[in-house]
Parts: C-alpha cells; structure tokens; sequence
C-alpha cells in the first residue's frame, strides 16, 4: 500500500522546485500548483485509481499535515503523531509512529518532498484550458519512464495524473473533485482506540 499513496498523493502536496532545476516554465506551473493547493489548507477530494492490477475510487480528507483516505474498505489515518492502517476484512489495526522514522505516505508536505528530490518538470504545453505537464525522473528509472500531470489552468488545481513505465504499463489517476472544505476539524482525525477495541479489532502497536 505504501507504493500506492505515494504515487497517489504526492501532486496534492505543497513543495517549492528550484527553478535551476529543469524547464523553467514547467517549474513555475508545478509551483503554482503546489501553492494552490497549499491555500485550501483544509480540503476533500474524490479521485479515481487505476492499474493493471485496480481500479476505484479513493475519498481524501486534509486538514494542514494530517489526513484520512479510505480505499476499497479500508482507511489510512494520520493524527500528527501517528499513522493508523484500519484495515475492517482482518479486523485489525497497525500503529506506526511518525518519531520512529516512518514515512509519512499522505502528509501534505512529506509526500511531494520525496517527488519532488526524484523528478524534474521537464515540459509544460497549454491546450485551451489545461496544462500538460511532464515531469521525468531525475535518475535513470528502469521502471519509470515519466509522468504526465493535467493541470486546470485557471485553478492550477490537479484534474489528473498519468505514470508512463518502460514495460509499456502504468497508473492513472484521475480527480474527480477537490474541495475546500472547513469544517474539518482535528476530532476527524483521532484514533478511537476503545472504539475498535469493542469491535473486536486486534491493535498492533510498535
């Protein structure tokens, strides 16, 4: 899972590229989508995931670095301090804590500082309302080819992300929708230890 809300959630994560590194107009739409996305500080997205080997669609909920996605039943929570995996098929719980040096793989800033020491934007071409922008990786990959984001113009919000690997296969990712949201509050992102304890969840702790 890991692998998977890394390649989901870094392009909803605010980083700043240097502008000495890559093309210099595709480095100034990545930093605009990344301030963008900085200033909803509070938001809700639906987005749809699909490789070769699934397809659905994730709910992601941000309040400044903590979040909550839930996917195919199950849930990723991180409180600030630590990340719950909810996971309702097995009826348990594991614990990671942030102080042990585990990656953050949702935390607005965490994610994109890891993308953006791997990547570079290397083109950035406008058709009508859409930027297409490409960004390669910084390193030769023999995996990874490059990875292509469309980027509402207006907005400079995400509309989709597509991963091109050397086999030929990939990942898609497409937003169904980003929203300002502030009603959140830091309650929605509290583990409830004596809830699943009463549901009879196993809670494994480091």
């Amino acid at each position: 899972m890991t692998k998977f809300f890394i390649s989901l959630l870094f392009f909803f994560i605010p980083v700043t590229f240097l502008c000495a590194q890559g093309n210099f107009q595709a480095v100034d739409i990545m930093n605009k989508t990344n301030r963008a996305v900085a200033a909803l500080d509070s938001y809700r997205a639906e987005v749809r995931y699909t490789d070769a080997q699934f397809s659905g669609q994730v709910h992601i909920c941000a309040l400044g670095k903590k979040y909550r996605v839930d996917i195919n039943g199950m849930t990723r929570l991180y409180d600030g301090k630590n990340f719950y995996n909810i996971m309702p098929e097995e009826k348990e719980v594991t614990v990671e804590s942030s102080s042990e040096g585990n990656i953050s793989i949702g935390a607005m800033s965490d994610i994109l500082n890891i993308f953006a020491r791997n990547f570079t934007p290397a083109k950035a071409v406008k058709k009508e309302n859409v930027w297409y922008l490409t960004l390669v990786p910084k390193k030769a990959d023999k995996e990874l080819q490059s990875v292509l984001m469309k980027i509402n113009a207006t907005t400079f919000l995400p509309k989709s992300i597509v991963e091109k690997r050397n086999t030929g296969s990939g990942a898609t990712i497409e937003v169904i929708s980003i929203k300002k949201d502030t009603t959140l509050t830091d309650a929605y992102f509290v583990f409830d230890t004596d809830k699943y304890k009463k549901q009879g969840y196993y809670i494994a702790k480091p």
